[in-house]
């Protein structure tokens, strides 16, 4: 099963996403379990973040424009998972730690 979330900004804005927590059994490749971060509007974008486990501490990611996809993958009949997340507008020009 998939989920995804498109997360916009007003123009002229980046996406800054702060994953507080993920917390799901482990797959080491991906293929049934995992939740990603694409730079664009859907998941053809760039990656730019993919989990396939649990996260031992929080972190925060940038969009390079307004929006962010974000898809979380699971098995039918999976539980457990945990998805803690927090966004917001930030303005073009603030430091993405990047460069």
């Amino acid at each position: 099963m998939k989920c995804g979330w498109q997360l916009t900004a007003p123009n002229n804005s980046m996406v800054q996403l702060s994953v507080l927590q993920y917390h799901k059994k482990g797959d080491p490749n991906c293929s049934k379990e995992s939740l990603t971060f694409y730079d664009g509007t859907d998941p053809s974008g760039k990656v730019l973040l993919e989990f396939c486990k649990i996260l031992l501490k929080p972190f925060i990611i940038y969009s390079s424009g307004n929006v962010i996809f974000v898809q979380l993958k699971t098995s039918v009949g999976s539980d457990g998972t945990k998805l803690a997340i927090y966004y917001k507008a930030v303005p073009q020009n603030t430091d993405s730690g990047e460069g």
